[in-house]
């Protein structure tokens, strides 16, 4: 169930958030900028064992990626894992798991 009575939902579900982004100067001489966005992702599931796998599938999926045809070649670097924990909540008679994700991505632009 959710805020909109009349939408489904259908576990598991993957929520990305944007939590914010900042920027600093490259160096002295230059106009370049380097920008910092963080993101939190919130996997929502039934149970705790679907949670976990969808949870390392993603983790690792970001993790490899940099390189190649990943993140690096749409100008995203320097993954960080800042934090990651679980949760769970009664939802009337069933239990949702959830497990927050809050990673952050170096972006340059010259």
């Amino acid at each position: 169930m959710t805020n909109y009575p009349m939408h489904d939902v259908y576990y598991p579900l993957i929520v990305i958030e944007p939590l914010g982004m900042d920027d600093s100067e490259l160096g002295m001489n230059t106009e370049g900028r380097i920008t910092n966005v963080t993101l939190r992702i919130t996997v929502f599931s039934k149970d705790t064992k679907s949670r976990d796998v969808i949870y390392d599938q993603i983790y690792n999926l970001l993790r490899t990626t940099q390189t190649g045809s990943g993140t690096i070649s749409e100008n995203l670097f320097d993954f960080r894992l800042i934090n990651a924990f679980n949760q769970s909540e009664d939802m009337g008679q069933e239990k949702l798991h959830r497990k927050i994700i809050e990673v952050s991505y170096s972006f340059i632009a010259v």
